[in-house]
């Protein structure tokens, strides 16, 4: 009786470790959640910096529109500091434009059922998560020095 027990205890045990039910991920599969992980990643950077844009073009605007309604020679000599907010205004809705796109056309769930398009898909989206970010992060940069000059304040 013990023989059978011991021997029942060790076909369980043998079962057990062939069957962990841990499945193992090809390298395909890491691939994936690799590229998945990069451009959760870069959606995240992106969306993290979009309050901050949100207020620059605030800011960008605000200012504009207070030379507008300075008098002429005083607005003669805002004239470049006008062309650049005009400017970074452009560069921020442009930013912010390409983020919204990306979103919308951005799909998750996409080719889950084949591995090797799926990375391909993400690569993709990589790429194209990156120029994203680095649009966001320039424009940003852009107003950080143009609009602290004359609002110490904003970030």
């Amino acid at each position: 009786m013990k023989t059978i027990v011991v021997i029942s205890m060790l076909a369980l045990l043998a079962s057990c470790n062939s069957e962990s039910g841990a499945k193992v991920k090809s390298s395909e599969e890491k691939l994936v959640d690799s590229l998945e992980m990069d451009v959760n990643k870069g959606h995240n950077t992106g969306m993290a910096k979009m309050g901050k844009l949100t207020r620059y073009q605030q800011a960008a605007s605000q200012l504009r529109d207070s030379i507008g309604t300075l008098p002429a020679a005083a607005q003669l000599k805002m004239m470049a500091y006008g062309k650049q907010l005009d400017t970074l205004k452009h560069q921020l809705d442009s930013a912010e434009m390409v983020m919204n796109k990306w979103m919308d056309e951005y799909r998750f769930d996409s080719l889950k059922d084949n591995p090797e398009l799926r990375a391909a898909y993400l690569n993709t989206e990589k790429i194209k998560v990156e120029g994203m970010v680095g649009l966001i992060l320039d424009a940003i940069h852009k107003g950080d020095s143009l609009l602290k000059i004359v609002r110490p304040g904003i970030n």
